[in-house]
């Protein structure tokens, strides 16, 4: 198949009779946002006036609290309460599950003495004003037994490992390849830590009704947010009602529950009124995860036309010593050149640091980044155009697998690059063109991303008034998912925007996988798109089984929705005029 369109049977959002998809509209939630009235997690208004958290944070790498004195911040005016190791509530202990399906386990805080990481969580006060509650913050003392830490990455390679269940991939035989080839590049490349910094930081907002707590929180993934904090507090999942409409910024760094979500319910229940509690920005760097530096040694062995014969990427990279993460910076050069003979793999240093994780594009990013700068020098090595280069080693089948690919436009898109960006002007040698005091170069580089689809539904309703009403657990944090399911659901019903809602982000909606990955506008896309084909088959249904409609008695199969009307060929009424006839408490499905 030459193209997506190829695999697509012919359907309203392939139409496009409405013209929305690929249009440019006016985000749907833009207008709350720039006019301050989208409430953020810690922005919204509570039942009654909330409570005030604040974290004080370990000042070691490693070791244990030997004593720790609250006296002077329970005594601090304003103060609610101050909980440390020794008072905190009972929680379920770290990475357990009393329901195996829960998506993910407990993560209790403040739960030992242990130190584990500089800036781990070590005492929480609530008072009535955030300044009060900070105030007292600073007064708790701290001893600590400091034990020498692992925290210097380089310094730490010889205790790097193969990460837990993995293997390195070999296929035909590198070293004697590596070897033999007239032209190789041997390069390592190094990228640093890097740390999300979203614009808004984690925050949470929670109260209590009897024993069911709503928490609005800012997090990525709906349900692994609600089973988290229900697995730690022991509770049903039932119990715990998640909203997180606005996000400000994710990129990773929200993929699961902090401190903020725990201590915050917690401490609602405990004091029987709304708390509130942000992570400060500084506590944003040590509180949170971050991408993990990585060191990426790259060998390419090629004949002189360019061809590959050796290909080998390695990565080391680092984690948690408790939370083992592995920065998969090596996985994605398995599929995107051809070479026979082929190395990839990673060894992980288990370090005293904050957590590693997830962070826009995870091993791709700082992966991608070393094989195309080895890629050029390769280039630069053979004399040859690094365009060129890469389509010489452009593969016909996976190639690992040797399975073909459904759709590949790697070389269309670098020969389109290149024809848009007059490529055929670049100076190949470099620090040749000035603009005044700058050089000026032109480069490119090849990319490769996973694509796939989780589980999703989605639930849609119409209303009598005709405005149509999709609800689905998916979450926005800042990419314009509220926009793109209100052009999804507007076309596939055949309305304008206008007449579109959209809800999310609340653990009580059809449940979807979140924002990460690459997979969540096409997950949840996939999911509103489904629902509303099944609203239209009910409308359908509906008309023609109507006998006050023009519709009556005609061929559901030539059934059309387009500018907010559902017809046969010149028969037609409004989608409004028909539920508000024949259904006027609405129809969801």
């Amino acid at each position: 198949m030459s193209s997506v369109k190829d695999w697509a049977a012919p359907n309203p959002i392939t139409e496009n009779r409405g013209g929305l998809i690929g249009k440019g509209v006016e985000r749907y939630e833009g207008r709350l946002k720039v006019t301050g009235s989208a409430p953020y997690a810690y922005e919204v208004e509570a039942p009654s006036r909330p409570a005030i958290g604040y974290m004080a944070t370990a000042s070691i790498a490693k070791g244990r609290i030997t004593r720790i004195d609250t006296t002077a911040a329970e005594a601090s005016p304003g103060v609610l309460l101050v909980w440390t190791h020794l008072n905190v509530p009972a929680q379920a202990p770290r990475g357990t599950r009393a329901n195996p399906r829960s998506q993910r386990p407990s993560n209790p805080a403040l739960a030992g003495d242990r130190i584990e990481n500089f800036g781990q969580t070590v005492a929480f006060v609530v008072a009535d004003t955030f300044e009060n509650a900070r105030a007292a913050a600073n007064l708790i003392e701290i001893d600590y037994a400091a034990e020498q830490g692992v925290v210097d990455f380089v310094a730490s390679f010889d205790q790097a490992d193969q990460p837990p269940g993995e293997e390195d991939v070999h296929i035909g035989d590198f070293p004697a390849a590596f070897a033999a080839a007239p032209v190789t590049i041997d390069e390592t490349y190094e990228s640093p830590v890097q740390n999300h910094v979203q614009m808004e930081p984690c925050a949470t907002t929670a109260w209590w009704d009897g024993d069911k707590v709503t928490v609005h929180t800012s997090i990525q993934m709906v349900k692994g947010g609600q089973h988290a904090l229900a697995e730690t507090l022991a509770i049903p999942s039932d119990h715990v009602h998640l909203m997180t409409r606005y996000i400000g910024g994710g990129f990773g760094g929200k993929g699961q529950a902090y401190d903020d979500l725990i201590l915050s319910a917690l401490a609602a229940r405990a004091l029987g009124q709304p708390v509130k509690l942000a992570y400060t920005r500084q506590q944003m760097f040590h509180g949170t995860i971050h991408r993990p530096a990585v060191s990426m040694r790259v060998r390419l062995g090629a004949q002189p036309d360019g061809r590959l014969t050796a290909f080998a990427v390695e990565a080391i990279t680092h984690c948690a010593r408790n939370a083992i993460f592995t920065e998969h910076a090596a996985n994605f050069s398995r599929n995107l050149y051809a070479a026979p003979n082929r190395l990839t793999g990673h060894r992980l240093v288990k370090m005293d640091l904050p957590g590693a994780g997830p962070m826009r594009a995870p091993g791709e990013a700082p992966g991608m980044l070393s094989l195309e700068c080895a890629m050029d020098e390769l280039a630069e090595k053979l004399g040859l155009d690094p365009i060129e280069l890469r389509i010489r080693n452009e593969p016909d089948v996976d190639p690992e697998t040797g399975k073909p690919f459904s759709v590949r436009q790697l070389v269309q898109c670098m020969r389109a690059g290149a024809a848009r960006f007059g490529w055929e002007r670049r100076n190949p040698k470099p620090g040749q063109v000035r603009d005044g005091r700058w050089l000026v170069g032109m480069g490119m580089a090849a990319a490769i991303r996973g694509n796939f689809l989780l589980p999703a539904k989605a639930g849609v309703r119409i209303d009598a008034d005709g405005t149509i009403t999709l609800r689905q657990g998916m979450t926005d944090i800042g990419t314009g998912t509220y926009t793109i399911l209100a052009q999804i659901t507007a076309e596939t019903m055949g309305v304008p925007m206008e007449q579109v809602k959209v809800e999310m982000g609340d653990s009580n909606f059809p449940p979807a996988p979140g924002s990460g990955g690459q997979f969540g506008a096409a997950t949840a896309g996939s999911a509103a798109y489904e629902a509303g084909m099944n609203l239209r088959k009910a409308l359908t249904a509906l008309a023609v089984g109507d006998p006050n409609s023009p519709l009556y008695g005609g061929p559901a199969e030539y059934v059309t929705f387009e500018n907010g009307n559902i017809a046969i060929e010149n028969r037609s009424e409004t989608l409004a005029a028909l539920v508000a006839r024949a259904a006027p408490d609405g129809v969801y499905v």
